[in-house]
């Protein structure tokens, strides 16, 4: 069987059952007038009688043959009357009554004695309420439903649960599609007919609970299927055909009401066991929560209006045509549930949805609660409910909201408390990864992903805005919250928050950097101005042999200023400077020197250029101060740091008697200014080719404050993993 014969079959079956449904319908024996019950009393009107009252229906070719005119007899619902003895007198007395105006025998007799005649017409579309099109286009809409997820079902592992809920789909049709036959009737329906509609509706409501038991069961792990579990689950099937003909009980309330109220609980507690055996964020929990509101949304207006009410002895609270409408919430929720639910993200609404609901049910069932205890006057019990759930009910739920549900981590102090400080003290990181950073310290997720390009489908937090191609950069939280959750609403705020507080704190520093820049600009005019002047004075009164001493202090004054409050440079041009400066130090020493380089122009910050510089020319000092027979410095860089070695070859054989290097004003600044900009120094001795010497290593990582930040940008620039 193809395809497209199958989805045809599956509308054209529904099309059909519907059809024969409204000419079935059509097909009912209808008055010329309209009956009505009010006060406990039959009233009749058409066009020569207005709200006349029925005594009895009369039958006018059999002398007494007489049925009272109750208020029973025009009852939407035969089954909501407290005994199978009433509900069977109902229906035999409709019929009676029906076939009577069907044969042109039927009359009615009034309070004041009067007997007034009755034919019957052919009934019309019009005579079709809302309910009844309500009811059947319900059922159909059911139907169809169920036809199409069968339809397009692929998964064989799932075909059980599938085929159930087909089954509850067939039940639920069968039920409201008869029922809109009877129960929108003005009071006339044949008497096999009434029985035959009657005893459908509970087969159809009976294959709904049968079907529900076994889809909650085995969807969307198949947990409970087999030849002896399918027994079970139509044990709904056996209360109702020993309702119709064996009642082993005389109330309708424990064959009909009872049956349908405990199976709808075996089918919850299918669905409880469904829940714990889903792993949390996984696709089977994600089915499971969409069943879970449809089941409740849509079964439980039913059980709290008609089920629960029956059960207490007490009339149904609502017209049960217009609330098997509820039902439909339930099957459309459940096409997405099982067709369907990888399109909606339900996490971050699925708490709200469900406090909804729940809210509502909880204040209609208090309602009704007290409407049963409390014999007092509508508008009483009305006040007496709402001062319950004002000073009672609201007040719980708030305290059941703010200690057991999830989303306190989205508060203003737990989210600043823990990305400040990253925020503040990583200034030397990109922007990109110190939100990084603080979107991991805050969300916690398992593991992170940086892309560029399209957003993620969930989970995903903007880090930079689009470049000239459109592009942005997001990072997508893997598992957030260890797993527990993923983010709603209130989360993608807080990201906004933390991005808003970076960009603050982004300007604070600027303009705190401009100021410093400003400061140093005047320190270094009037260093400038009164150090200079003050040093040509005395370059001209010294002696000539005296002058190249201060011509050397001019120079390291103009060295200082230049380098100390100059833009930053570039790593290249601090080891060309560094070079020519060795190389004119050493040949006044007399020591020969091996310098190489090997290193990109990588933009230094202005500390970083400055400790550089002041290592090196201290390291070069020491060197020619302990004795040096020869220098060589090679400067290089790798993958993830700066390395600079310097090997100080001394003119002392013997290890032994070589100068303490370690130790010393001088060390110390060195390792100072190394950990300033995240580097570390080591110092060492040993013998190399028979020459004693010493070895200073210096390491910079290139990921800390070393360079500008617009250098530690292209390393981001590609897709990688944050771990």
């Amino acid at each position: 069987m193809s395809l497209r014969f199958q989805a045809m079959l599956s509308v054209l079956v529904p099309v059909f059952v519907l059809l024969m449904v409204v000419f079935t319908a059509l097909s009912l024996p209808e008055a010329g007038g309209s009956f009505e019950a009010t006060k406990g009393s039959v009233f009749y009107s058409d066009d020569n009688v207005k709200n006349a009252r029925v005594t009895a229906f009369v039958h006018q070719g059999v002398s007494g043959s007489r049925i009272p005119a109750s208020p029973e007899l025009l009852i939407e619902e035969p089954d909501s009357l407290p005994l199978i003895e009433d509900y069977r007198r109902v229906l035999t007395q409709v019929g009676s009554v029906s076939s009577w105006l069907t044969a042109d025998q039927l009359a009615l007799a009034l309070d004041d004695g009067r007997l007034i005649d009755i034919s019957p017409r052919q009934r019309t579309l019009a005579d079709l309420r809302f309910d009844f099109w309500i009811q059947a286009f319900s059922g159909f809409l059911a139907a169809l439903i169920c036809f199409l997820v069968l339809l397009l079902s692929s998964d064989k592992s799932e075909r059980p649960g599938r085929i159930a809920f087909v089954i509850t789909g067939v039940g639920f049709a069968l039920s409201s599609l008869f029922a809109a036959v009877y129960s929108t009737r003005d009071l006339f329906i044949q008497g096999d007919l009434f029985f035959a509609a009657s005893m459908m509706n509970h087969l159809g409501s009976s294959l709904f609970a049968t079907g529900l038991i076994a889809f909650l069961w085995n969807y969307p792990s198949v947990l409970f299927n087999s030849r002896f579990a399918w027994a079970i689950f139509s044990l709904p099937l056996l209360s109702t055909f020993s309702a119709q003909f064996y009642p082993v009980h005389p109330e309708t309330a424990v064959m009909f009401y009872l049956p349908y109220g405990a199976s709808l609980l075996a089918a919850l507690v299918g669905l409880f066991v469904q829940w714990l055996k889903s792993a949390p964020e996984s696709e089977e929990r994600t089915k499971v929560r969409w069943i879970f509101i449809s089941v409740v949304a849509g079964t439980g207006v039913f059980a709290i209006t008609a089920i629960v009410p029956m059960l207490m002895g007490r009339a149904p609270l609502a017209s049960q045509s217009m609330v098997l409408v509820t039902f439909l919430f339930m099957y459309f929720g459940m096409l997405f549930a099982v067709i369907r639910h990888r399109v909606f993200d339900l996490d971050p609404w699925y708490v709200k949805v469900w406090g909804w609901i729940a809210g509502g049910m909880a204040i209609l069932m208090v309602d009704i609660l007290l409407t049963y205890l409390l014999s007092r006057s509508g508008p009483e019990t009305l006040a007496i409910s709402l001062a319950l759930v004002g000073w009672l009910y609201f007040p719980v739920r708030q305290l059941f909201l703010v200690r057991l549900l999830p989303g306190h981590r989205g508060e203003l102090d737990h989210w600043l408390r823990d990305s400040l400080p990253g925020l503040v003290n990583d200034r030397y990181l990109s922007r990109e990864e110190r939100l990084a950073d603080a979107f991991r310290t805050v969300f916690s997720p398992l593991d992170m992903k940086v892309c560029s390009g399209a957003k993620p489908a969930k989970n995903a937090l903007q880090l930079t805005a689009a470049d000239e191609s459109g592009d942005a950069r997001y990072v997508e939280l893997l598992h957030p919250f260890e797993g527990a959750r993923n983010l709603n609403d209130n989360d993608y705020r807080t990201a906004e928050l933390i991005r808003a507080l970076d960009d603050l704190i982004d300007h604070s520093h600027g303009a705190h950097e401009a100021g410093v820049q400003s400061e140093r600009q005047r320190i270094r005019r009037d260093l400038h101005d009164d150090m200079g002047a003050k040093l040509l004075t005395i370059l001209r009164r010294s002696p000539a042999e005296e002058q190249p001493l201060v011509r050397s202090a001019i120079a390291d004054l103009r060295n200082l200023l230049n380098h100390s409050f100059d833009a930053p440079d570039g790593l290249e041009a601090l080891c060309v400077s560094m070079q020519d400066e060795a190389e004119a130090r050493c040949l006044d020493y007399d020591v020969p020197l091996s310098w190489t380089h090997n290193v990109p122009d990588l933009k230094l910050t202005r500390n970083s250029y400055y400790h550089l510089e002041r290592i090196l020319r201290e390291a070069l000092s020491n060197a020619l101060r302990a004795g040096s027979k020869s220098v060589a410095v090679e400067a290089s860089v790798g993958d993830k740091a700066l390395l600079i070695s310097m090997v100080n070859y001394c003119k002392i054989s013997d290890p032994a008697n070589m100068p303490r290097i370690t130790q010393g004003l001088g060390q110390e600044s060195m390792q100072a200014r190394a950990q300033s900009i995240g580097g570390e120094i080591s110092v060492k001795q040993h013998d190399e080719q028979g020459a004693a010497c010493w070895q200073l290593v210096l390491t910079v990582p290139l990921n800390g404050p070393l360079l500008h930040a617009a250098e530690t940008e292209p390393s981001l620039n590609r897709p990688h993993e944050l771990s």
